[in-house]
């Protein structure tokens, strides 16, 4: 697995470009292919982009699926207000009960979790919202039905979480 984490205005080509560059093809000989839901996924590689405010992060497997979300830790943001409404209740009532600073980073973990596994799947953002993440001791689950989560705390003032469908985290290597 390597993850590319690059700043936004600087990347203005597109995924096949990217995956190319990544495999060290020629870009022409790359055919993306999209599910149902618009996930895109080239024949033997496995691999997940998310941005953020001025970030890119592209991830890349041969292993097996993954997803990938990368968010800014928007100060400004009515999170509590988004948790609220759409996390699940369990979620919700864990955030309200902690300070700012602390709920806030809480929120954006759980956030990124929610759509890096989404994102794994394939599937709408709205289905996994209300998905509960916390444990019994409100820590964050590492697993969700046979998805293995990896916190990855490699930027400040973002989070970034990181769904896959294997469990090696051996592999996990990223640039900047």
């Amino acid at each position: 697995l390597h993850l590319s984490i690059r700043r936004q205005r600087q990347m203005c080509i597109r995924d096949r470009d990217n995956i190319a560059q990544y495999l060290n093809l020629d870009s022409k000989g790359i055919k993306l292919n999209y599910s149902k839901n618009g996930k895109p996924s080239v024949t033997g590689l496995f691999f997940s982009v998310s941005h953020s405010h001025n970030k890119l992060v592209q991830a890349f497997s041969f292993l097996g699926e993954i997803g990938l979300d990368v968010e800014y830790k928007n100060p400004k943001r009515k999170f509590l207000n988004l948790a609220n409404r759409y996390f699940h209740e369990k979620e919700a009532l864990y955030l309200n009960t902690l300070n700012t600073t602390d709920a806030m980073q809480a929120f954006y973990t759980l956030w990124t979790t929610k759509e890096a596994i989404c994102k794994e799947q394939g599937g709408r953002l709205w289905y996994y919202l209300s998905h509960n993440c916390l444990n019994e001791k409100n820590q964050m689950i590492t697993t969700f039905n046979g998805i293995n989560i990896i916190q990855i705390k490699s930027l400040s003032k973002f989070s970034m979480s990181l769904a896959t469908d294997f469990d090696d985290n051996r592999t996990v290597t990223y640039n900047e």
